[in-house]
């Protein structure tokens, strides 16, 4: 049959050695929860209201890093017999670019912004590597990311892969219609899927469900 060949993107070759490379480094353990998303869509409604488009990636970004604030072990590396600590949060935002390719810039410091100074870093840091003009700088030191698949997945959920020297990721889908259980009884509810992907080197089982279990409290009780 007849074929066709196209070169490969310079930057989904880098995407696909940084992720090849990763694989062979850390030890992947995936996670799956849901948390009710009634407060986080009202929250995300108010972003919008006031012209904070990115209102559901900048939610994101403020309760993991707040989470991470309680649980350092999450967003530490290994380097040989030991651990490195980050005084910063350091988040990555994963970005999908007009090729198709993903990168992966870094908010440094995402521990000092409001939410509504995280969603105009994060326009920002978006429409550049859209452009292709992130600077080195802007890639750099990252240790945990997040990964809003919610426009593309629309209430599924997928298990990533760590962008290389990265400890952990979160990925959350999209809002779903689910039947829940208030007061004993059945009504409708929303949801919203989570993927945890953590390295077991840096965190075990245990320390990687409390950092989850405070990643959904965020979630749950949000109010902008």
């Amino acid at each position: 049959m007849p074929e066709e060949r196209i070169r490969i993107p310079r930057r989904r070759l880098i995407e696909i050695d940084n992720m090849s490379r990763s694989l062979s480094a850390v030890l992947p353990v995936h996670a799956f929860n849901t948390a009710r998303a009634e407060n986080f869509l009202i929250a995300v409604e108010k972003m919008r209201s006031e012209n904070f488009g990115n209102g559901v990636t900048a939610l994101l970004a403020y309760i993991v890093t707040k989470a991470l604030e309680l649980h350092p072990e999450m967003h530490r590396t290994v380097d040989g017999e030991e651990f490195i600590i980050k005084s910063d949060v350091n988040l990555g935002i994963a970005v999908s670019g007009p090729d198709g390719s993903l990168s992966v810039p870094v908010l440094h410091g995402a521990q000092q912004f409001s939410i509504r100074e995280l969603a105009m870093k994060i326009d920002e840091l978006a429409a550049k590597s859209r452009a292709q003009k992130l600077d080195p700088s802007d890639v750099k030191y990252g240790s945990f990311a997040i990964s809003n698949m919610g426009r593309t997945m629309r209430g599924g959920q997928g298990a990533g892969i760590l962008p290389l020297g990265y400890s952990g990721m979160i990925a959350s889908g999209s809002v779903i219609d689910v039947p829940v259980v208030d007061d004993g009884k059945v009504v409708p509810g929303k949801e919203l899927p989570l993927t945890l992907t953590f390295d077991h080197r840096v965190a075990n089982g245990i320390a990687a469900w409390r950092f989850y279990a405070d990643v959904v409290k965020g979630i749950e009780e949000i109010v902008v």
